[in-house]
């Protein structure tokens, strides 16, 4: 098993207190952590946190502009893989809290969920690929080509929205699929595809879907709004938890001003009122 630094990815100005959580739980667990943003000086990470020039892992073209402006989330599928080809750090995304060490094999996805039909579904919260794998080296020629043409491979059901989840039919109805292309699923380009692809790469080993996401955002909105009624005990056997940023912005919308700053009417004793508190696992302490 292998010790590896972690890193992450900014766009816009502040970070909320989600996000400011979540990050210093890396540095008060005496973790690596850099975080790369094209614009540092509108960005105040905790401190502990490397600040660094996401122009220093991938260069910020003006077509490439366009999607970071677009699709946010589809930019940041790219940037992580050329992080990990760059710098070679862990991927997490900023809306994932510290628990315990993260091990790092490279043999295996640091992702993973079984659906309940059975298939393997890939989550890329927090994720490593050996740069010089097979899986790494298809999956960013899949991000940088004209166009992804589909594979008998993928003959599977994927996760996007609509009762016709066949891929297939997916391929069949969107001709012109690629890294530009417009209305397409916000996760198309990361837990979709990469799902895909580790149906054509079956040396690929997942992770057990308790080590990163012990919880599902159903179960930690619940816990949120009622955590007397909807009790979840932090996770034992957990590396990290995923708080779902966009589940919990909504929901806590009320709780905290314009400002986002964090107010202390969120109902006590959710394991999210622990993590803004710094109280959530091993190494406790009020954050920065």
């Amino acid at each position: 098993m292998q010790q590896k630094g972690f890193g992450t990815f900014w766009h816009g100005s502040g970070l909320g207190p989600l996000e400011r959580a979540c990050l210093s739980s890396f540095v008060r667990a005496n973790q690596s952590l850099q975080l790369f943003s094209y614009e540092p000086n509108q960005v105040c990470p905790p401190k502990g946190v490397m600040l660094r020039n996401a122009n220093d892992v991938l260069p910020l073209t003006d077509l490439l502009k366009q999607v970071l402006t677009k699709h946010p989330a589809r930019f940041s599928d790219l940037f992580r893989l050329k992080m990990m080809q760059v710098e070679n750090l862990i991927w997490v995304d900023c809306d994932v809290y510290f628990l315990r060490p993260v091990t790092c094999n490279p043999e295996i996805v640091t992702i993973g969920r079984q659906l309940r039909d059975g298939t393997r579904y890939c989550w890329n919260g927090v994720i490593y690929l050996e740069p010089s794998s097979n899986l790494f080296a298809d999956y960013l020629e899949l991000l940088t080509t004209s166009r992804i043409e589909y594979r008998e491979n993928w003959d599977t059901n994927i996760d996007i929205k609509g009762e016709d989840k066949s891929a297939r039919n997916f391929f069949l109805k969107n001709r012109n699929i690629n890294f530009h292309s417009e209305n397409l699923p916000r996760n198309f380009f990361g837990p979709v595809l990469l799902s895909l692809l580790v149906l054509d790469h079956k040396e690929v080993k997942l992770t057990p879907s308790h080590v990163h996401y012990p919880y599902g955002a159903p179960k930690l909105r619940k816990n949120i709004l009622d955590p007397q009624s909807y009790s979840l005990s932090p996770p034992k056997n957990s590396e990290t938890i995923h708080f779902y940023g966009s589940m919990v912005r909504q929901v806590c919308a009320r709780y905290w001003a314009q400002s986002r700053s964090f107010k202390q009417d969120l109902p006590q004793g959710s394991l999210l009122a622990q993590a803004l508190s710094g109280r959530l696992g091993p190494v406790s302490g009020q954050y920065p």
